[in-house]
């Protein structure tokens, strides 16, 4: 597979530090936060593998086989906007796994205008549409072909001639549910 906005950060443990994908934050009023280990920053394109850790959650290594798609990490941050709510949809679910998932609220209370965000590490595969609306902002559209990953406005998608590319948020489904 092959890496997609793949920036760890060192965290510090009980145990030690450790280098983590952080999606979402933890506090009152958030639901979840979740760590996925990464080796290390991954640049865009980059052969990755997704393994299972010893305690049999997701863990990002180092690949040598850049087939099977991507690993994508998107997420919906983009500053406050009263009741703006963050999200990821997909033209074609079939073509998009969710790993693991993340959510972000605003405010010391996580409750301030009723805004949030996403924060998603996925599998996609070639041909998938999935269209992106950050916090505050228009939303944009990433298509993953089979060698990159385009970002479009809603403009450029409407002109894009490599895939139809609808605008209209209707097309897009929600992203399936973590399977545990």
């Amino acid at each position: 597979m092959k890496a997609y906005n793949l920036i760890p950060k060192e965290v510090e443990f009980s145990f030690g530090t450790l280098s983590v994908l952080v999606l979402g934050e933890a506090g009152r009023g958030r639901r979840k936060m979740t760590y996925v280990p990464c080796e290390r920053e991954f640049k865009d394109g980059e052969p990755v593998e997704l393994v299972t850790s010893r305690a049999g959650k997701p863990k990002i290594v180092a690949g040598t086989d850049c087939s099977g798609g991507w690993i994508a990490r998107i997420s919906t941050e983009d500053g406050y906007r009263r009741g703006a709510c963050g999200n990821v949809q997909a033209l074609q679910p079939d073509l998009v796994r969710l790993i693991a998932e993340g959510y972000g609220a605003f405010g010391n209370a996580g409750r301030v205008g009723v805004g949030s965000w996403d924060d998603v590490l996925l599998i996609v595969q070639p041909g998938a549409v999935l269209r992106v609306k950050p916090t505050r902002g228009a939303a944009y559209f990433l298509y993953f072909s089979d060698s990159q990953v385009i970002r479009l406005s809603a403009e450029e998608a409407a002109l894009y001639e490599e895939v139809a590319i609808p605008v209209d948020q209707e097309s897009y489904h929600l992203i399936p549910e973590v399977e545990n």
